[in-house]
């Protein structure tokens, strides 16, 4: 037994009472718990308030109007599935394609969605573009129809190009014209092997031999005048076009077209849209959706030049659909 005891310690811990079921929860941890989900959920609710307010991008139609003061005609989402570069080139897609003879075709790619699903919803949202232009301008025999943004997007090129091919599709005589003379959106985009351009027809000692300089969309009959060759004189010396030529130029081509789509420079950059005003029966403004500042949109369109009578309307492209119903109900 004196073995067992040096082998075997006993601890001079006793039983005060035997363990017994507690009568009252202890819901403090509960309470707590729940109190520390709620102030989280608030903090998280708050900053995310605080940076919605911060993000001053136009995603909403209502932005939009606020900014412009003219009504929003047109949500448009991302053609097809390409997506746009800041410049001017298809990040992933289908290029257009140059068949010689002065000839394109934009079948498949971003520039010609709404040749390739004409049930889609971008060309549905084209179409309610052109019936909203009509409803604004029902009076003007020779529409003139400028695409005007306020920074170099490339979702402003492509609304002008979809829009032209919209109404060469259905049989109407068009002629899409690129006025980006710096940027060169379309040019770049359907004729980089163009030699010359309208930059090359405006420059000094030039004919007015327009004709050779012209484009022709294989499928829908679309004609395009490129603002200048990619490469050459023009790429380095990029010009404003002059509002006197300009005037006779489209006053000749109005003989042959029922309607005529110019890919305007944007107000930012270039005082370009404001001095061919006068010749262009509306301007539609393109906005790039959570890209292009709601405050540069109100400032360089209040600043532009342009008579407000002028703006036809304005549409957001590039929608990202999933995400919009955040900000407002399709």
């Amino acid at each position: 037994q004196t073995v067992q005891k040096q082998t075997f310690p006993t601890t001079d811990a006793r039983v005060i009472s035997p363990a017994v079921i507690a009568e009252n929860d202890n819901t403090d941890g509960v309470r707590i718990a729940i109190i520390a989900l709620a102030v989280g959920a608030s903090l998280g609710l708050v900053a995310a308030l605080f940076f919605e307010r911060m993000d001053r991008s136009v995603r909403t139609g209502w932005q939009l109007r606020a900014a412009t003061g003219v009504q929003t005609i047109g949500l448009l989402p991302a053609p097809i599935s390409a997506a746009h570069s800041r410049h001017n080139r298809l990040g992933q897609g289908k290029q257009p394609v140059n068949l010689g003879s002065n000839q394109f075709r934009v079948v498949g790619t971003a520039y010609g969605a709404v040749l390739s699903d004409a049930l889609s919803p971008y060309t549905e949202a084209m179409r309610r573009i052109k019936v909203a232009v009509d409803a604004v301008a029902p009076n003007t025999k020779i529409p003139i129809l400028g695409f005007i943004s306020v920074d170099n997007i490339a979702c402003r090129s492509t609304v002008a190009a979809n829009y032209a091919e919209l109404l060469a599709m259905g049989g109407q005589r068009t002629l899409l014209v690129d006025l980006d003379m710096r940027g060169a959106n379309l040019s770049a985009a359907l004729t980089p092997k163009a030699p010359a351009g309208l930059a090359n027809f405006m420059a000094p000692g030039k004919t007015d031999d327009i004709q050779s300089i012209f484009w022709t969309d294989q499928s829908t009959g679309l004609d395009f005048l490129p603002a200048r060759g990619i490469h050459g004189w023009a790429a380095a010396n990029g010009m404003s076009p002059d509002p006197a030529r300009m005037m006779r130029t489209m006053a000749k081509l109005a003989v042959h077209y029922d309607y005529i789509v110019l890919d305007c420079a944007p107000l930012s950059t270039s005082a370009d849209a404001a001095e061919l005003a006068h010749m262009v029966s509306g301007f539609i403004l393109v906005s790039e959706w959570g890209k292009t500042s709601s405050d540069a949109v109100a400032k360089y369109t209040s600043e532009s030049g342009i008579p407000f009578q002028k703006l036809l309307g304005s549409v957001i492209g590039d929608v990202n659909v999933a995400k919009y119903a955040r900000y407002e109900s399709v």
